[in-house]
Order: C-alpha cells, then sequence, then structure tokens
C-alpha cells in the first residue's frame, strides 16, 4: 500500500511539475538536490549572499514579536508559535470565505460555498474533503495586508537571511468526509508527513481560522527534522513518508500536533516533516503564506496544482515584493 500511495502521489503531481518545469528549468537540480541537507543549506548560503535583506518594520499586528527569538526557536525546531491574529482580522477572512464559492478537490467544477459541502458530497456521488479558492483570494484586503506585513517579511528576512520572495498564499477548507479514501487523502496533504521542496530555504506562516481540536484536523509536524532527516529520507525519490517511516526514525515525543482556537498563527520551515491530518467531525479554514528566496513563478501563486495565468498575479506579486498589500480588485 505505501509503495502505491508514492506512485499515485508522483502520477497526481507530473502536470504540475511540467507546468513548472516549463518555467523554472532548475526545477530539476532543486527537486534533487534540495532534498539532501548539505546540499540544500550550500546552495542556500549562496543564494542568500546575494540579495540583501530587509529588517522588520513595525505591525499592528505583531507589536510583541521577538525576531531574534523566533528565529532561534525555528532554527532549533523547525516550528514557532506565537503569531496569533486579532479576532476582528479573524472575523474579515471568515466571513470572506463563507460567502465565497470555494473548489472541492482542486476542481473547478465543483464550486459551492462551504456550508453546502455534505449537499455537494451527495451531489457529486463522491468524497470532497478539501475546499480552495485559488486566485479569488486577491479579493480579500486582509489577506493581502498580512502578506506585506513588515514583522511577517521582516521574520522571513530574518530566518532566510536574504529577502523574501512571496512563493505563494492560499486559503482553504479541510472538510469532514466518510467516505475519503487514502489517494484524495494525499493529494490534499492529509495524514502522511511530507517535506515541502520549493526552494532551498524557505519559511511558511499558517493561520487557524476556526477553532482546531483533535476533530477539524489538526496540524502536526516532526520536531527537529528540518536539520536530521536520515540519510534514507534524504535519498528517497519521494518527500512523503508514512506514519511507519517516521515512526523508525522520530521518537514519539518530537512528534507535535497543533491545536489551538480561532487565530491561532505559527511559522514553520516546510522542511521539517509535517502533515495535516483528517478533519474528523468539525471543519477548518486554514490560511497560508510562503515565502522563499527565489523568484515565484507568477502563474503558481495561490497553490493551484496545475497553475492557470492571471493577469492580474504580476502585478500583484509585485506589490508584495516590495511590502505593499494588493489592492482588492
Amino acid at each position: 500500500m505505501g509503495v502505491a500511495v508514492q506512485v499515485h502521489r508522483i502520477l497526481d503531481r507530473i502536470p504540475r511539475f511540467a507546468h513548472l518545469l516549463r518555467r523554472r528549468p532548475t526545477l530539476p537540480l532543486l527537486l534533487m538536490g534540495a532534498r539532501i541537507t548539505a546540499v540544500r543549506y550550500g546552495l542556500w548560503r549562496y543564494a542568500a549572499t546575494r540579495a540583501p535583506r530587509p529588517k522588520a518594520g513595525p505591525s499592528p499586528l505583531f507589536r510583541d514579536l521577538d525576531v531574534t527569538a523566533a528565529c532561534a526557536v525555528l532554527d532549533a525546531h523547525g516550528f514557532c508559535g506565537g503569531l496569533d491574529l486579532p479576532p476582528a482580522l479573524v472575523r474579515e477572512i471568515r466571513d470572506f470565505a463563507e460567502q465565497t464559492p470555494c473548489y472541492g478537490n482542486f476542481d473547478r467544477g465543483l464550486a459551492f460555498l462551504p456550508a453546502a459541502q455534505p449537499d455537494w458530497e451527495r451531489r457529486s456521488g463522491r468524497p470532497i474533503i478539501i475546499g480552495h479558492y485559488f486566485e479569488q483570494i486577491s479579493r480579500c484586503g486582509a489577506i493581502g495586508a498580512l502578506c506585506a506585513d513588515p514583522a511577517l517579511r521582516g521574520l522571513a528576512a530574518a530566518y532566510l537571511h536574504a529577502r523574501p520572495r512571496l512563493i505563494r498564499a492560499r486559503l482553504w477548507w479541510s472538510f469532514p468526509s466518510a467516505d475519503a479514501h487514502l489517494r484524495l487523502m494525499h493529494l490534499a496533504s492529509q495524514s502522511y508527513f511530507h517535506a515541502d521542496i520549493d526552494d532551498w530555504r524557505s519559511l511558511k506562516f499558517f493561520f487557524y481560522l476556526t477553532d482546531v481540536d483533535g476533530e477539524a484536523g489538526p496540524h502536526r509536524y516532526i520536531r527537529g527534522s528540518h536539520r536530521r532527516k536520515s540519510l534514507a529520507h534524504q535519498l528517497s525519490l519521494t518527500a512523503g513518508k508514512s506514519p511507519q517511516q517516521i515512526a523508525r526514525v522520530y521518537r514519539p515525543d518530537d512528534i507535535i500536533t497543533v491545536h489551538g482556537a480561532a487565530g491561532t498563527g505559527f511559522a514553520e520551515d516546510p522542511f521539517v516533516f509535517h502533515t495535516g491530518t483528517r478533519a474528523g467531525s468539525r471543519r477548518r479554514l486554514m490560511l497560508e503564506i510562503h515565502y522563499g528566496i527565489s523568484a515565484p513563478v507568477s502563474d503558481h501563486f495561490f497553490g493551484e496544482p496545475i497553475p492557470r495565468g492571471n493577469a492580474d498575479l504580476a502585478a500583484q506579486i509585485a506589490c508584495l515584493d516590495r511590502g505593499v498589500a494588493w489592492q482588492p480588485a
């Protein structure tokens, strides 16, 4: 079963990789080299010396953020909490998500309001465990402001030792579904530990926009695994690992589950092994903001597995590259 899942995982991502390869010819080098810790570290240090990094500026959202202390925790554990959002901002993003159709299982033919997910499961005759918003998040000013927040950008710059480049922002629901099958869960990056290889070094910010406990699909990560991976894991052709493979290498105390109220925010080095878990009885809304050191592919901004062109993306990315929030259309 493990081998079959890995094969399906690769096949599901071939269209995305083929598209990205045409726009980023160095992608094979990244996919092969970045999974090896020493190679990734060396090429990151080389790239980091070529770009000046900004300092953290004043932020109305994260006034108490200690960038130096946060970087130390990230270096040691690959994870840092304490980036909580104010209730008003949570409500603004949540209201946008509740009132805007999302796309189920990455399929633009399955567009529905989140509350209607059970009806759409029955109507379509298939499980729907995830709902993305893709480029629609450009209409939410609160998300644009977060992407340009000087404190988050300053923390990213300090951790990356380089000017942070926005790789992507995405907003999505995880839905309960009794009939979800293993291949679909892996397509949605659920319940299978993996490390993201999008750049030589990058940093993600995650924000829970609903209350998240064990029944709402909490995030999990392996503490310290961005620094210490077994050689077999580094040389593996796939970044994903089953719970059994993880248990053979890491201590149970290092497998951390992140619960939190709506507004809970945290930063994570995506090279740490991590996963979203399957939603039980309650749905989860989550926002991800991802910074790296390389220029992003302009039409792969919202986390869509098969990117689509959008004339507004280049302008939005240019704004965020300057630390200026985009204005909703």
